[in-house]
């Protein structure tokens, strides 16, 4: 059986540090020897995951939760920024309801973020006396792909749920992909539907996509997929959703997971690609 493998970056492939393990490497080059797509699924910017999947041979990925997906060569091949009238709607309404958030756009090939950001990401504490630095989008430059929130009291799971009911009205979407922040795409934009995309440019079913993940960003994922899969560090409600649970992201998991479906499916076929 041919197969999609829709894989989150941080927390679920790579491990702690970042690295990509030698033994997920080696499931993965394995993987693609039989024909298999691995697809990256991840809140990642493109400027931080191409050179990884052009180091790996990955032939495409999905980035800022699904809002863009680049070629290895960094053609784009869809994108679906915001739209600049619901986010400016959506700062207002949440700076009236949590005091103290923060902002910061990811264009994907760069970033801009408020000085509360900033202070707020590095583990310092703003100054009471600074006023929020109003974040406003250049009118005629492109829009922003995906928004991350922060707030010094709140997580990135809690600011997704706390923020949720501000987004439905304004074609927006929240979740979050760490647990210091949250993210606001494009209600159109989305991990499910990058890795639908994928299936039809590559004929490839939806029973046949293998999808791993490890925060509520992946858990919509992870339904959908014909098996998703979380690994043992993940959040509470991905671990709930997922129809496996593997190894953690620092034990490569995933890769356990892999070896395990291609010896399966094709043993003969698996143990060829090993040599």
């Amino acid at each position: 059986m041919r197969r999609l493998l829709a894989l989150d970056l941080d927390g679920t492939l790579l491990r702690s540090d970042g690295t990509l393990g030698c033994r997920t490497r080696a499931a993965l080059g394995q993987a693609q020897r039989l024909d298999w797509v691995v697809f990256p699924v991840t809140a990642r910017p493109t400027r931080t995951v191409l050179p990884l999947a052009q180091q790996e041979g990955w032939p495409e990925a999905a980035c800022c939760n699904g809002a863009v997906v680049v070629a290895i060569d960094g053609t784009v091949l869809t994108s679906t920024p915001l739209e600049r009238p619901s986010v400016t709607a959506f700062m207002g309404a949440a700076r009236a309801q949590l005091p103290g958030i923060a902002f910061a756009a990811e264009w994907g090939t760069h970033l801009r973020a408020e000085p509360r950001y900033a202070a707020l990401r590095h583990g310092a504490q703003a100054p009471r006396s600074e006023a929020p630095a109003p974040f406003r989008l250049v009118p005629d430059g492109p829009a922003p792909l995906k928004i991350m929130v922060r707030h010094p009291r709140w997580s990135g799971p809690e600011l997704s749920e706390r923020l949720g009911p501000l987004t439905p009205p304004l074609g927006l979407s929240v979740t979050c992909s760490a647990t210091g922040f949250a993210e606001l795409t494009d209600g159109r934009a989305s991990k499910v539907r990058a890795t639908q995309e994928a299936c039809r440019r590559h004929g490839i079913d939806q029973h046949s996509v293998v999808a791993f993940g490890d925060m509520p960003a992946d858990a919509d994922l992870l339904q959908w997929a014909g098996h998703g899969v979380a690994v043992g560090n993940a959040h509470p409600h991905v671990l709930g959703v997922a129809d496996e649970v593997t190894a953690t992201n620092d034990e490569e998991g995933v890769a356990q997971v892999i070896e395990r479906l291609m010896w399966s499916e094709g043993p003969h076929q698996a143990g060829g690609a090993q040599r």
